[in-house]
């Protein structure tokens, strides 16, 4: 199938304005999380991952999106200080508590959704980056979230 570029250019006729706006601010939050991150590649990674989030992502897929080998994907990271993994995990961490605090599903569709096999799997690996379980921190959001309206 062959598309002129001019219509890959042009406004989609029936596109909601007001999703767009909501869409287009959701990916500037997200971005602003990144102020820690310097290096130019691994902020193009998350950004990549990010837009993928819900899926699995793997390095391969990533580098060819980027236009480079797995193997110059994982050096050039090296360089800048920041191994695929830990970027990944990031987004992976960024979404799971997103999940958590803003919705009611289940560790099981939680778990699902980032890709692991079961939920046990994703509780060992949320417990890894926060120190608590999914559970606990979902009662602590909502602690917080009780104490701020009381004040």
């Amino acid at each position: 199938m062959l598309i002129a570029r001019q219509d890959l250019d042009s406004p989609l006729p029936l596109a909601n304005a007001q999703t767009q706006r909501s869409c287009a601010l959701l990916c500037e939050r997200l971005c602003d999380g990144l102020a820690d991150i310097q290096g130019t590649l691994a902020r193009r990674v998350l950004q990549q991952l990010m837009s993928h989030s819900g899926k699995p992502c793997r390095a391969d897929e990533i580098a060819t999106r980027l236009g480079m080998s797995e193997r110059t994907l994982h050096r050039r990271l090296a360089d800048e200080k920041q191994p695929f993994r830990i970027l990944h995990d990031r987004v992976k961490r960024n979404l799971a508590e997103r999940l958590l605090r803003d919705s009611m599903l289940g560790l099981e569709s939680i778990a699902q959704q980032l890709g692991y096999a079961e939920a046990a799997s994703f509780s060992r690996a949320f417990k890894r980056w926060n120190g608590v379980s999914p559970d606990q921190w979902r009662r602590l959001q909502d602690d917080d979230s009780v104490a701020r309206v009381l004040t």
